[in-house]
């Protein structure tokens, strides 16, 4: 998550904020680092130019909608999966586990638990052999694949215990032609089969430039959070993990999530909207 702003766009907003003074500022840029994440989890959505590798289920149509928008790169649409590897464990622990979260596969055998990076792991090759690393543990690499990334492995989670609980691993298949639609972030192609995560792309979406009217109304969230800590020196809370922050002064006090709801009128242009 990135900062949709800067302390000057905020002291440009509202001139009372001194930013030269390094106290202020420094509360000001916390409130930005708030204000930013809050707004970005209101709209369900990330505004920062960021890449992405993602699965999703196949909708039968000719059309595909993304998590992420402006879509502003596509690099890879593909249909279906091919096998990369097969997972085995042979130890002495009664049961064992496999997984993968698209960013470490995890192995899980007993009490014992192995993380495995996949971007540490170029190819099929060289992770297999992290694989093999563990005590217990086993990989087999499916025939002409040695040499294909393990970063694009589609996420799981299988039992992987004793004969016949192998766990073949899978990616994208080959690309196929897809295009994006006028609205930014759908998809159209031939077809998108019916399935689960049988679709996968690659691709980038945000804003380089985060745009100018969105900067406003953070600016506006900013001061006015600003402004009602100023209400009571002794401020109750202020919690990044949640977006929560919470002014001194009992009755006085504002959620961050309230000052951020004053504003749904201008935010709700940008918020993600789910398909019903």
């Amino acid at each position: 998550m990135a900062d949709l702003i800067t302390c000057a766009d905020v002291a440009k907003y509202n001139p009372k904020i001194s930013i030269a003074n390094t106290t202020v500022k420094a509360a000001v840029q916390s409130l930005i680092t708030q204000v930013s994440a809050g707004v970005e989890k209101w709209c369900d959505r990330t505004f920062a130019a960021t890449t992405y590798q993602q699965w999703y289920d196949g909708t039968g149509t000719r059309f595909l909608k993304l998590d992420q928008y402006p879509v502003t790169r596509l690099y890879q649409v593909s249909c279906g999966t091919q096998d990369i590897i097969r997972l085995s464990y042979t130890g002495a622990d009664v049961e064992a586990f496999a997984s993968c979260d698209g960013v470490a596969l995890t192995l899980v055998n007993g009490t014992t638990i192995t993380d495995i990076t996949l971007s540490d792991n170029a190819t099929a090759t060289a992770l297999a052999s992290s694989i093999a690393d563990v005590t217990g543990w086993g990989a087999s690499i499916f025939s002409g694949m040695d040499n294909y990334p393990p970063s694009k492995i589609r996420p799981f989670n299988s039992y992987a215990k004793g004969a016949g609980n192998e766990v073949d691993v899978v990616i994208p298949d080959e690309a196929m032609d897809a295009r994006v639609a006028d609205r930014s972030e759908w998809l159209i192609e031939g077809g998108f089969p019916c399935g689960s995560s049988n679709v996968f792309v690659w691709y980038k979406a945000g804003y380089a430039l985060i745009p100018e009217d969105l900067k406003h109304v953070v600016a506006r969230i900013v001061s006015d959070a600003y402004r009602v800590s100023k209400r009571d020196t002794t401020m109750k809370g202020e919690k990044l993990g949640d977006y929560s922050y919470t002014a001194g002064g009992g009755a006085d006090g504002v959620s961050l999530q309230n000052l951020i709801g004053n504003y749904s009128d201008a935010l709700i242009r940008y918020k993600r909207v789910e398909m019903a």
